[in-house]
């Protein structure tokens, strides 16, 4: 599986300067990203579910070309972030993939296309991620210092959207009073 760092956990953990990469692979089908920084700083980066029943991708992408026909396909997926003090153990990353693991079981495309990265707003703890972290912690991942979660909307088109184009797909995307949108990954 492909695995993105995001730029929106960069602004979320106050625009850590420089990330150097350390890559583990767990399982397989259990991809992560371990990135890294001087000050000590360690995000893991695992992508989750479709976001999208196969309905509400249909009905989505209908109320998208309606305002860009030439849009031909949206698909979303969970992308969650996790902060952690120390590296986690072998054991400790199953744990978490476990926990990581939830909703319909539908099969995980390739991210093609423009990315439309929708996740709580910079300085916020959303309560998803409180609810997530305290179950964690219960579960002995006490390394674990935050799990948050976004959604990450991948769309094709048949033409380069423009800057307008980009802007109105991401008020179909997200709440400006509760949300981020960004547009590419840092790494």
């Amino acid at each position: 599986l492909d695995v993105l760092f995001c730029k929106a956990w960069c602004h979320i953990c106050n625009s850590l300067l420089t990330l150097a990469a350390l890559s583990s692979r767990i399982p397989p089908d259990f991809s992560i990203n371990v990135r890294s920084t001087r000050y000590a700083f360690i995000m893991l980066e695992l992508r989750g579910a479709p976001a999208l029943s196969p309905f509400r991708r249909q009905k989505l992408l209908s109320n998208i070309q309606a305002v860009i026909p030439e849009i031909e396909s949206v698909y979303a997926e969970f992308m969650h972030f996790i902060d952690v003090a120390e590296q986690l153990t072998t054991p400790e990353l199953s744990v978490l993939n476990k926990l990581l693991t939830y909703g319909p079981s539908a099969q995980s495309e390739t991210n093609e296309g423009v990315l439309f990265l929708v996740v709580p707003r910079p300085g916020t703890i959303s309560p998803w991620s409180s609810k997530a972290t305290d179950i964690a912690k219960i579960c002995g991942l006490n390394k674990l210092k935050r799990i948050e979660r976004g959604i990450a909307y991948y769309v094709r088109s048949s033409t380069k959207l423009t800057l307008k184009q980009r802007h109105a797909l991401s008020n179909i995307f997200y709440d400006r009073m509760t949300q981020s949108v960004f547009h590419e990954t840092a790494g």
